[in-house]
């Protein structure tokens, strides 16, 4: 029996083609906590009894069941997935995670002290 309720999900990767300057490296790659950002999603979804499939970016999923669809550059932990899992399962019905509008959401485009424009 997993954790997410007896249920085994599948979690679908969507791989994206994406490079990060300035070395060019993709975003899975990239370290969180000195560990690679696709080690610890694949860690997360593996804990939960939930089946990793890694599918190409603009590639339909289909899929009756309950199921997860996430970026490859999306930072998430297993108590996250735990929680939205208990949370869309109580909705009985399709779900988003997203974060409230805020601080980490929102970029502004300002002006240096040297008078260029932020990125």
């Amino acid at each position: 029996m997993s954790e997410t309720g007896g249920h085994f999900l599948n979690a679908y990767l969507i791989e994206s083609q994406r490079r990060i300057s300035p070395f060019g490296d993709h975003p899975r790659d990239c370290l969180i906590v000195n560990r690679r950002l696709g080690e610890l999603q694949k860690e997360a979804i593996q804990s939960l009894g939930l089946t990793l499939i890694a599918t190409p970016k603009g590639a339909p999923v289909q899929d009756a069941g309950e199921h997860l669809i996430f970026a490859d550059n999306l930072y998430f932990t297993k108590e996250l997935l735990e929680e939205f899992i208990t949370r869309s399962r109580e909705l009985k019905r399709g779900t988003v995670c997203a974060l409230k509008p805020g601080v980490t959401t929102f970029k502004k485009r300002g002006r240096h002290p040297g008078g260029q424009n932020s990125p």
